[in-house]
Parts: structure tokens; sequence; C-alpha cells
């Protein structure tokens, strides 16, 4: 029995026990710990969760988070029980919060704390429980205690447990098995939103507003008051400088405020701020004195905002001093996850002060108004390409080689994505560090209920050796900093930092809390290095070069140039032999048992030390597998090797490394992987050996050296080929019978030998670059790139005309990854099909393209459609094949998990230049049987595929019914010029056309004055249609009212339309937006149509067939995109492949 029934049960026997003896447990004497340990523990875990971690013994993998201490400094800090559904250990399903039995828990206060404590922490419900009784609470609203227990949903007596169908409501929201199924969500979409009398009654004043819309508004409001009021007292400000105060005065606050909840700052300095004077002067005095214990850019000295001459209205730096303080504000920077605070900074990075001279405003920076708001990536997304990017790269690796290892993200705002990979990062450390604790140092780990945690030094450590970011924005790099410093700090404790401090006192670089992260997270625009500006002369002032803040990636002040140019590395040549394959020079010099049948090697009458076991000698077949096992450790742990050999009983390698310790890694993992997945492979039992432990190593010192060892190694089985087998050295007799040869045919071998196999060049040459690039890169059309397009245009392989911002970022990140780095972005699919990504298609096929996920036209940022990708590529030679999926939904649990289910291969050889179908190989071998089988129907028509006419105002030129019989009343000539006009809507699959709509068909050309009645009527509309002078200047004359620039006249179509007359002509029609193909005939070629429309001028009934069969909107499918609502997009490029059986 499990599931309902067992947890029914289980409870029902919890219910007994706390009824027998009721008196007792509800004495004020009986605690909340006792409580928790008698019965809620016990009632969780027959819901189904492991409360007391008996399955999930890591620290850092546990659904179920428990507050053991109740209170720190005699202030609570969190909810005492947080549920999480593996494998997403960072957002909270629902919390709950424990009393003792005696006391009230239907409180203001109680229902306020846990409110507080769950809409910060963003989950829709909680529960307070005592056992006794057992309440769910509404935790959508921002909170406020007096209507706190107005948010009650459900509330449940103990006695009611056993009640199966009031029982059956709590199991079926809150047990593991429901919560799994989504339970929590579709509770919290099913509860109304308050409206009418509940609100006017007050029943719901902390409003419904989630955390990170609520704090985002009080940002941007805080921001205004300190724009205005630093530039009323300030008046010389300019615009960049006050965008920089306001952000570093938040900054500080909200840090100060992170302190002080999270308790590693003792006291409540933000609400004490003026208790004996000036609250600004308190608040720059406690930042100094915070600056020489935390460090960082946050509290860093400000020439401007830390001077005394600054000037600053106290009575409003009151008032925000105000709303932030603990005691006022509803916000718990304890609970609020850090990546939650990551979007809401993301979205107030996307605005800006600007000044004039006497006054400042707070606007939306020009990109984000173009691109329609700021659109922050969702957590699901980032932890998926941080997992299977970083997390693949770091898979098995020790601490000290994931020390090596650089990860950037090249467009890093708020820092979501490195904030993620430092999560990870964390993550895997103390994971491996509790699987290995015989690794773990003194300053790396501290223990904790038996289970060891990362020390603060540690935390430090890893943030400065892995995590880099470059953004061209200083507020996004300062954000960026203040989220990673929230993170470093996260599970710290007043005492964690004062012991830090005190470990650290003596040690300059390390004796304050927080890192100097100047040289991780840099200022610049990644895609333009300083030669910017030494091609365009001198063309910019100093607020140009600011706004472009070319970024020099190899410079060792301003950019990554360590890692950027990495080390050189030493040649050396290795020989390591099999167990018990060789004599020692101790054995040697004392002499041996005799064994085997081997004849003796020293005189006779010394007395031997040891009997020689039986040496360990492969077969051809276990060369073979050994040699394999050997490519295997190579390829995973990065070994660069030159040339290597595989021999009976020895190898030997070319191996490259930057110093003599790095070779001993490299061969101590080369021999333990090796040895390890050959004994598995064979069957063999634990406690054998395949490798003698010592190896031999020798200096490559120069080119003929080199020669010589590449002869050697590569020819040394010519040494080893006898044909009756290879006698060993030192009088040893044959290990093999007569007439059978030792070694693997070479036929066999080299293939094996030649896949890890590097060129010297690129073994010793410095390996310079990131492990892996990842991100989201902005989304800035073409038309927003200005000046910068010639220098892509110069320095860009994928550069187009017409190709958006994300080509170029997609081709640095990956020029900057070192060999067999990986990269991986969410951008717009576009690219896959488009004209303008064919030279980004064709670049990209030389490379390893490892992953492509479709989302289509699923919302996965919310507010906007932007039909996004997921792009993963290694910088090395491609595979055949690679894994693609499109993804159908987004009410998925787990993204990888879904993609696992979805996943197929694709061929990359086939892809074509001309835009990628994403098909597995069965739809492909379809597809292209259509496209041999078929022609094109571009030159089935001879290229006659037209699109329909641009008016450039059609209020003007598209008339009614009554409007055209009018006209024509006036003028019967006029009748030559109105023809009937459609629009896509009119256009059905073999559907007969019919509109009572009329185009005005001015084309090129015509004289208008022949036409007097047209001209009387288009001169109403005559200021809208004129064309834009090209001399006109939309800053200095203000918005043009007509018509864009052009060789027309106004009374002109705008478009030219030189193929008008095919209009007259039977002909195929379609509309460019469909969810299939919807082809008709204009068999009496009458029709004109509007821009948003195609015409064929043919009268093949076959071909209409053809075009509106399944298999054809499949193939087109399969070119092009499909936008929001499964509709399709015909246009020229694509409507010119469809192939046309003849």
């Amino acid at each position: 029995m499990g599931g309902f029934d067992a947890a029914f049960q289980k409870v029902a026997s919890l219910v007994e026990a706390f009824e027998s003896n009721l008196n007792h447990y509800k004495s004020p004497k009986y605690t909340e710990a006792q409580a928790r340990k008698d019965f809620i523990d016990k009632f969780w875990m027959a819901l189904g969760w492991d409360v007391n971690h008996d399955v999930q013994t890591n620290p850092y993998e546990q659904e179920v988070k428990v507050e053991r201490s109740v209170t720190t400094e005699g202030k609570q800090r969190r909810a005492d029980y947080a549920f999480y559904l593996a494998p997403n250990y960072h957002d909270v399903k629902f919390l709950v919060e424990a009393k003792k039995p005696s006391v009230d828990i239907a409180t203001p206060e109680s229902c306020f704390q846990l409110i507080r404590y769950a809409w910060n922490s963003d989950t829709p419900l909680a529960v307070l429980t005592d056992f006794e009784q057992f309440l769910v609470l509404d935790c959508r609203y921002k909170p406020d205690i007096g209507s706190a227990t107005n948010q009650v949903l459900q509330k449940y007596y103990y006695t009611e447990y056993t009640d199966k169908e009031k029982f059956a409501k709590i199991y079926w929201l809150f047990s593991h098995e429901a919560v799994e199924q989504g339970s929590i969500e579709k509770r919290a979409a099913e509860l109304p939103k308050p409206r009418g009398k509940a609100v006017q009654r007050g029943l719901f004043s902390g409003g419904y507003q989630s955390i990170d819309s609520s704090f985002l508004a009080e940002l941007d409001e805080h921001r205004m008051s300190l724009a205005k009021n630093f530039k009323n007292n300030n008046p010389e400000l300019e615009s960049e400088t006050l965008t920089e105060l306001a952000q570093r005065t938040l900054d500080r606050l909200v840090f100060l405020r992170f302190l002080e909840d999270k308790g590693i700052e003792p006291a409540r300095l933000v609400e004490n701020f003026g208790a004996k004077g000036s609250a600004w002067h308190d608040f720059i005095a406690a930042s100094r004195r915070l600056d020489g214990i935390y460090n960082g850019i946050v509290y860093k000295h400000h020439d401007i905002l830390d001077s005394k001459d600054f000037q600053v209205d106290d009575k409003a730096f009151s008032q925000i001093r105000d709303s932030l303080a603990h005691a006022n504000s509803p916000y718990d920077f304890n609970s609020i996850p850090i990546h939650i605070l990551g979007s809401i900074y993301e979205r107030f990075l996307g605005k800006v002060i600007v000044a004039t001279d006497k006054r400042a405003r707070v606007e939306e920076k020009p990109e984000v108004r173009k691109a329609g708001g700021v659109y922050y990536t969702p957590s699901y997304i980032v932890r998926y390409i941080v997992a299977n990017t970083v997390g693949k790269l770091i898979e098995g690796k020790t601490p000290a080689e994931i020390a090596k290892m650089r990860f950037a993200d090249i467009a890093c705002g708020s820092g979501s994505f490195l904030l993620a990979v430092y999560d990870l990062l964390l993550d895997y450390h103390g994971h491996y560090y509790n699987d290995h604790p015989d690794k773990a140092q003194k300053a790396d780990c501290v223990e904790r209920g038996g289970k060891l945690y990362l020390t603060l030094a540690k935390k430090r450590e890893i943030l400065l050796n892995n995590i880099y970011g470059v953004d061209i924005d200083p507020q996004a790099v300062e954000v960026c900093q203040l989220s990673l410093y929230l993170k470093l700090l996260q599970d710290e404790t007043e005492a964690s930092a004062h012991q830090y401090l005190l470990d650290f006192a003596r040690d300059a670089r390390l004796k304050k809390l927080l890192p100097d992260l100047s040289r991780n997270i840099r200022c610049g625009n990644s895609l333009i290095g300083p030669d910017f500006y030494n091609e365009q002369g001198n063309l910019f002032d100093t607020k140009e070069s600011r706004r472009i803040n070319a970024f020099d990636w190899y410079s060792k002040e301003h950019g990554f140039g360590e890692i950027m140019r990495g080390k050189s590395r030493q040649l050396w040549l290795v020989t390591f032999v099999t167990h018990n394959s060789r004599i020692s020079q101790r054995l040697l010099d004392k002499g041996r048992l005799l064994d085997k049948g081997f004849k003796p090697l020293v005189p006779p009458g010394f007395k031997p030390l040891v009997s020689l076991k039986e040496p360990f000698i492969f077969t051809p077949e276990e060369q073979l597998l050994i040699a394999a096992k050997i490519a295997e450790a190579c390829r995973r742990h990065d070994v660069p090797v030159v040339a290597w050999n595989v021999l009976s009983d020895h190898v030997h390698m070319i191996i490259a490394a930057e110093s003599e310790e790095e070779l001993n890694e490299l061969v101590h993992k080369i021999k333990g992987y090796s040895s390890r997945a050959y004994q598995e492979a064979q069957g063999w039992e634990k406690g054998q050996h395949v490798w003698a432990q010592k190896f031999n190593r020798k200096p490559v010192k120069d080119d003929k050296a080199l020669t010589d060892m590449m002869n050697y190694v590569q020819n040394n089985h010519l040494k080893h080929s006898l044909d009756k087998g290879r006698l060993l050295d030192k009088g040893f007799k044959p290990l093999v019978p007569p007439g059978v040869k030792p070694l693997v045919s070479r036929e066999k071998l080299e293939p094996v030998l030649n896949s890890i196999c590097i060129s010297v060049e690129d073994a010793s040459s410095p390996q310079g670059g990131f492990d892996a690039v990842i991100g989201n890169p902005p989304y800035v059309r073409q038309e927003g790139l200005g000046e910068q397009k010639e220098y892509f245009a110069k320095k860009y392989q994928v550069y187009a005309g017409t190709a958006d911002l994300y080509a170029y970022f997609i081709e640095k990140g990956i020029s900057i990854l070192r060999g067999e780095g990986v990269f991986s972005f969410i951008v717009a699919n576009k690219w896959l099909r488009a004209n303008y990504g064919k030279p980004l298609r064709r670049w990209l096929k030389k490379l390893r393209i490892e992953e492509l996920l479709d989302f289509g036209d699923l919302p996965v940022f919310e507010g906007a459609t932007t039909y996004p990708c997921i792009l993963k590529v290694t910088k090395a030679k491609p595979n055949k094949e690679f894994d693609a999926a499109k993804i159908e939904r987004l009410d998925f649990h787990d993204l990888s998990s879904y993609v696992k289910k979805l996943k197929y291969k694709v061929n990359q050889s086939n892809l074509s230049d001309e835009g990628w179908s994403l098909s597995d190989s069965k739809d492909e071998m379809v597809l292209s049987k259509l496209k041999t089988t078929g022609v094109p129907l571009g030159e089935y028509v001879n290229g006659k595929i037209y699109r329909g006419v641009l008016t450039g105002l059609n209020e003007a030129f598209v008339i009614d019914a009554e409007t055209r019989k009018r006209l024509i009343k006036e003028d019967p000539k006029n009748k030559v010029l109105i023809k009937p006009f459609l629009a896509g809507s009119d256009i059905k699959r073999y559907g007969t056309l019919s509109t009572e709509r009329y185009l005005i068909f001015t084309r090129r050309g015509i004289n208008i004055k022949q036409y007097p009645a047209i001209e009387r009527y288009l001169e109403t509309f005559k200021t809208q249609l004129k064309p834009k002078p090209k001399e006109w200047n939309e800053k200095k004359d203000g918005k043009w009212k007509g018509r864009k620039p052009g060789s027309y006249q106004w009374f002109e179509i705008q478009d030219s339309i030189d193929y008008f007359e095919e209009f007259d002509k039977p002909k195929i029609i379609l509309p460019d937006i469909s969810p299939r193909g919807n082809f008709t005939f204009d068999c009496e070629g009458k029709y004109y149509s509007v821009n948003t429309t195609y015409i064929i001028p043919t009268d093949d009934k076959y071909l209409l067939g053809i075009l509106n069969s399944s298999l054809i909107t499949q193939f087109y499918k399969s070119i092009s995109s499909t936008y929001r609502g499964g509709y399709l997009r015909f246009i020229y490029q694509y409507l010119i492949q469809l192939p046309i059986r003849t």
C-alpha cells in the first residue's frame, strides 16, 4: 500500500497519538521544536517528503530545506520548511511555518510573517501549522499586516485529518506526488483576483502584485526621487553622472538591507540613519565603514557621492530610508531569491536619467524602447544552458582542475547567467567534498551537522577563478558585481563573516569579505575593439567614444589578456609500462628468485629478495581496447597529444604541458581512467593493476630532438615485431608461443591513434580563450547599428547588411573560446532561414554543432513573441550529426527531461546554406526525395512570382464600392484605374474570389490631369501622400507627415509595380500569412491584391493542386519559420524552393 492510503493511515496514527495526550501537547511547556519532531515532521513525511534527509543526504540536493535553528540573534530569519522539486533546488514550491500547539496560530502577526516569507520567495501558497491546526495561506499579495488574516484560504482542525474527503484536499495539494503533477500552480491559477466589494472593504489592501513587479516599481520611484534631489542641489550634474549616482545609492541601500536580513550585519542600520542628525551623513559614514569591511564596487569611495561638497535634501532622502527600512518594508532580502533580484535589476537597467539644465527625468533607453521593453531570460532557460555547457565541462573533474577553467557571458547585463554558473560551481564543489571528504582542506570546508559546507574563502576563490563577464553599460557591470556579491554571502551569518575576518586579518589581499571583481566583470563593447577608432579617424569626441566603449580582449589591464593569450606549453616524451613488466634496479642489484622459466640476471650466490610475479602483457585485442580507453581519457581531460603508440607491455606518448606538475596530473589521469575503464570492460575484480606506478618523462628540447622522438614513437612497433614473438631484455624467454605475433595490426590501431592527435603547433602554442561562453545577447535590429555596420563588415565573417546584432555576438562568443570550448546562446531563430543568416549558417557548418532547440512561437519571454532558439556549439571539427528538438509547450517540470524525450538527430552535412531544416533523418529522406524528384517553383514558373501592391497609404488608394460608383459616374474613364482589390483574408484554398474593396491604381507615369475626379479625390489626402524630401531633418524640422522618400509623385502608388500587367492575366494568388498553403485561381485576371499577397501568373491547374497539397505545406514548414498561432509566412525566398514534380 502506498500513496494516498498509506499517507492517510500514517496521519491517522499521528492524530490518535496527539489526542491521547492532548493536555500535555497543548501545555506551554511543550515547545515548537518538540511539536516539529513528534508530529509536524512526520506529517510531511507521510505526504512523501524526505524531511529527515534519509534518502537525499547531499545538503546541496535536498527537496526539503529545514530551518532547525528557529531564531538568530532573537529574530527568525526564514520559514521553518521550504519544499522544492528535484532537480530544481532554486525555486521553492511552498513554505511551511511551524508553531507550538499552545498558542493561537491564526494571528495577524503569524500570518503576516509567513506571507512575507512566501511573497518574497515568489511562491503563491504557504502553510501555517501546529499540527492541531492547518492553515493554507494565499501569498500572492503584497504583505500587509492589516489584511493578513483575510488571506487564509483553508483551515483544518486535526480531527478533520481522519476525514478522507478533507484529508484528500490536503494530500492532493501538498503531497510530493501532487506537487510533482503541478498542484501548486494549478491551485494558484484557480484562485480569483479580488474585485468589487472585497477590495472596497480593504480585505486585500496589500495589493495583488508579484515581488519583482512591486520592488521594481519602488526602485523606479526612488530613482526618480534621487534624480530630482541630486539635480536640484547639484545643477552641474549631467545625465550619465546622475544615473551612476542614483544607481550607486540604491545599490548601497539594497545591499545593506540584504546584510541586515541575513544577520551578517547584526544591527538594523538603515532605519537608524538620521537618528541623531542627518540621514544622508549617517548613510555616507556607514558606507565608509562598510567599505573597510566588505570591499567591492558597492561601497568603494566615489569622488562625487562621498564628497563633503555633494549636496542632498535630507528630508527627501529620509523618505527613501523610511520606505526601505526593515520595520516599514514588505521586502525580506533573506527570502528573495538572488535570480529574482537579478530579473528586477535587469528591467531597472532599461531606464536612464536624462538631465536638462535645470531638471531631471527618467526614461527608457532608446534601444529598449525600439525593442519594446526589457525581456529577462527565464530562470529555467538560464539553468538549462548553464547545465548543458558548464555542467557538462566540469563533470567528473576535481576542484583543482576546475580552478583552471574560465566561463564568460559577453553581454552579462545584471548577471543572471553568471549567477547560475556560480551557483552550479558552488553546488558541484559542495557535492564533491561531501563525496570525497579526504580531499577537503581546512580552508575549503567547514563541518556542520556531519556535512561539509564551503567556506567563505573557498567561495571567493571559485568566484575569482571561474566567473567572467563583459557589458557595455557601466551600471549593468555594477549590478552584476552586486548580484555575485549577494550570492557569495547568501548562506553566511554574522559568525561566519566574523570568523573569515579573523582568519585573514593579516592578508592584505583577502582581509575584506568581498573580492575585487573589477578584473572579472569588465565594462566594454564585446564586439568592437580599439582598432575601431583607428579606422574611423578622429570622428568621435569623448562622449561618442564612451558610447561606443570599445573593448580590448587582449589587454591585460582593461581586458582578459592572460586568458586570451594563454601560456606556452612544453612537449614531453612519456613512457609508462604495464604492471610487473619491468624489473627495478634494486632487484637487479640484489638478484631475484628464478620464476616462470626466466634465466638468472645476476651471478649465482646472491640471495633473491622477491619472486617475480607474472608480468601483464596485452594481447592484440587487448592492445586495441586499452588504446581506445587511453583515447577516451585524453578526450575527457583535454590532453594535447602529438603522437603515441601502444605496444604489448608499454605506451609511448608525446604530450604538451605547461609545467612538469601539470604533466604529472595529465599522465595520472590517463593511467587512472584507462585502467579503470579497461578493468570494467574486462570484468576484472577490484584491486588489480594495469599500469606500473611510475612513468618516465623526457622534455623535447629542440626540433631535432622532436623529429627523433616522433620517429621513435611512431615506429616503435617495428622494433618489437618479431615473427616468433617479442623477446624480453635481460635474458627473458619469449612471452608468447612461436608463430603468434603479440602486436595488433596497424590497420586497426592507427585510426584510434590518429583520432586524438593534434599538430605540434596546436599542442605547443599557448591555449588561450574561455572554456565556455554562454548568455542571451541584446536584441538590436540592423537599423540601429549605424556606423558600427562598416566595422562589422570588415571584422566579422558572418556579416550581412541586414543581420541583427546577435549574429556578431555568436561569432565573437565562439571565436574567444579555447579549442574544444563550448558556446551556448538563446537567440531569435530567424538566422536559421533568413537571407541575412546565410553567412552565419555557412560559418557555423565548419564547427561542431551540438544542439539546436527551436521554441517556435512559444512565449518564452513574457510579453513578447521573439521566436527563440538555443544554440550549442563546440569549437572543434564537425560531427556527422547533432541533437535537435522542436519545443512544443512550456508547462514542463524540467526542460532537460523534456528535451531528452523530444530530441532527434539531424545530419549536419545535409544542412543547406540557403536555410536550415531541423528535420529528423526520416523526414529528411522524404524532403530530400521531394527536392531531387521535383523542379523548384521559381524555375518552374521562370521566376514569375510577384508581390501584391504596396500603396504607401491604403486610406487614400483603397476605396469602397460606393466611392467607386461615384467616381465612375463623375467620369466613366476612371473605371480604367479602379481595380477590384483583394486583402489576404479574401483568399482561401480553392476559394471563389469576391471583394467590396477597390484600388485606385495610379501607377508610375500616369497623367493625373486626364482623371480630374480622381485627382480631386486624392487631393484630400495630399499632405499624407507626399514623399519625404531627402533634405528633411526630423530633429530640426519635426516628424514628416507623409510617405517615405522615393521617386514617385504625390498621387502615384508608392511602389513602381513594373509587373502590373501580370495582374490582368489569369493567375494563382495566395496570402502571405496563413496556417497552411491557401492558393486559389483568379481565372478572369481581374483582381489586384494587397502587398501581403503574392501572385503567380499562370492558368496551370496542376500547379494549383500541387501547391495546395499537405506535402507542400509540410515542406514549406521545414524551410521556413512558424509564427505565433502556428501561422506560416509565405515569402519569395521560400516559395521559389517549393519542389514541383514534373
